[in-house]
């Protein structure tokens, strides 16, 4: 890379680069009294969590005095004058690793003082590895990435995950992709949030959408897309999808166009 990172991204490198070799080690051999289930259609594995520990152990063994939030371990602590917090998703697509979909990853993102700064997603599958800092581009495999030109919508991929956990917006969902898919060129649902950002910064999607999304899954994508000269807003066009985990990410150039035909079926009060 010309790009030289913050030892805190190099970290984040390292820590996800541990994690991969965890999870490919376990590929293909997941037995069902090893998956648990958190919630509706929300599910967890030893895999998981092993991968977990090994990203939790990387970044503490360097900066000790860091927050963490992490999917299944929840919040760790650090010290109050640190002003780091990292987000950590072990196993981005769970799901998919369950039944032998190879489209998941590895995501790791930090903040300062409450702003995005570094993400890393490592995806072990097609041995991609996607950083940003922020300040200092967004890239694939050491090449800088960027995302699309494309402005129109007639020539614009979108991508999204549908709603799994909670169902109470799922004909508003519906209603709006039956609206939109007769304008854009397609729609895809790969099933992991991370890879859909990232697969909006380097130009294989124009947007991405989806709701009720946590942290985690969203952080490092985040810091990625927009690093790579995208947009990311909540549906609203705010920046409140950190805390609604309600995120539209763009080329920036379609953005306005898919906030207004969201707010067809999503008025902003519905999304309170």
């Amino acid at each position: 890379m010309n790009m030289e990172f913050s030892k805190r991204t190099l970290v984040a490198l390292k820590a996800a680069e541990v994690a991969a070799k965890v999870i490919k080690r376990a590929e293909g051999n997941i037995s069902p009294d090893l998956i648990r289930t958190k919630g509706i259609n929300d599910f967890v594995t030893d895999v998981d969590e092993r991968a977990e520990e090994a990203i939790v152990q990387t970044i503490k063994g360097m900066f000790a005095e860091d927050a963490i939030l992490a999917e299944e371990r929840g919040t760790l602590k650090g010290n109050e004058h640190s002003g780091v917090c990292w987000y950590i998703d072990p196993l981005d697509g769970t799901t998919n690793f369950i039944h032998g979909v190879p489209v998941y990853c590895i995501s790791i993102a930090y903040e300062i003082d409450g702003v995005l700064w570094g993400g890393v997603v490592h995806d072990p599958n097609f041995r991609e590895v996607f950083v940003a800092e922020k300040g200092k581009g967004a890239y694939l495999n050491g090449e800088r990435i960027q995302v699309t030109r494309n402005d129109l919508p007639g020539d614009c991929l979108l991508t999204t995950g549908f709603p799994f956990r909670s169902f109470r917006f799922l004909q508003s969902y519906f209603q709006l992709f039956a609206h939109i898919i007769p304008s854009i060129h397609g729609l895809r649902r790969p099933g992991s949030a991370a890879l859909d950002l990232c697969w909006t910064a380097c130009g294989r999607f124009d947007g991405f959408l989806e709701l009720n999304l946590c942290p985690w899954d969203i952080a490092a994508g985040t810091v990625i897309v927009r690093e790579a000269g995208g947009r990311v807003t909540d549906w609203k066009g705010k920046e409140g999808f950190m805390k609604t985990g309600h995120i539209i990410a763009t080329n920036g150039l379609i953005h306005d166009w898919l906030l207004e035909q969201i707010g067809l079926y999503f008025p902003e009060q519905a999304l309170l």
